[in-house]
Formats: C-alpha cells, structure tokens, sequence
C-alpha cells in the first residue's frame, strides 16, 4: 500500500529520519513526486454567478443549497475561509480564497469574471472531488 505526506523538505529529512512506525506496524518512507493522477485530476473548474460574493451564496451556489440551508454550517463551525474558520455568513471572499465546508469538500475561488447582464457576479471556481 502507498501512502503520501506533503512536507517542506526540511521537514521531509525529519520525517525520513524519524518517521519508522504507525502504530505497532513499521513503514518505510522516501522522497518521492506526485503521481500524475494525483495532479489536478480531482479538480473541476466551474462558473457560477450570484448576486453578492458573501461566503453563504457562493457556498449555495457551489453546492446547489439556498442559502438558509447554508446557515447552520457556519453556527456549528463547519466553515473555514483559507485555514480560519468562519462563523458570521456575511463573511465577504473574494479571489484566492480557499473555501472548505465540512461535510462537502473544497473549493477556490480562481477569478472574478465581472458581471452578468442582470448585474450578478460572476466567479470562476475550482471544486475538488467532483
């Protein structure tokens, strides 16, 4: 069975050092490059347009929710805006963000595509495991 860690190399020449056993089982570790079907495979790019880009419409428009169904993510703590959870829905995102809802996946925001003819926004997202 192959297994993969991502590590800054200073902290690769620990892990080869150092990292001999998970548990009662003994694992041999090297350094080694990502699969190219681990590469980009997992993502899909997809354009969505919603009206403001507050973390709860583009969360119910990336996963086809309203937006008051979107709500009780953010109470329980369940959503994280680039690494930091988020608790208040209004929280505004913009290009670069990466979005994480627990429970669904992970998305970013790759580009804002200017308005719609109707006004909305128009956001460029990268979705992983769809």
């Amino acid at each position: 069975m192959d297994a993969y860690i991502y590590a800054d190399e200073s902290t690769a020449d620990y892990l080869l050092e150092n990292f001999v056993s998970v548990g009662r089982n003994s694992v041999k570790c090297s350094i080694s490059e990502l699969p190219e079907s681990y590469k980009r495979a997992a993502l899909k790019e997809a354009t969505i347009q919603v009206a403001s880009p507050r973390a709860d419409a583009v969360i119910a428009k990336v996963y086809n929710l309203s937006r008051k169904d979107t709500i009780p993510y953010f109470t329980e703590k369940k959503v994280s805006v680039n690494g930091h959870i988020v608790e208040n829905n209004d929280k505004l995102l913009a290009a670069g963000d990466s979005i994480s809802v627990r429970g669904f996946g992970k998305f970013n925001i790759v580009e804002e595509g200017g308005l719609s003819r109707k006004g909305k926004l128009n956001l460029v997202v990268e979705i992983f495991g769809k």
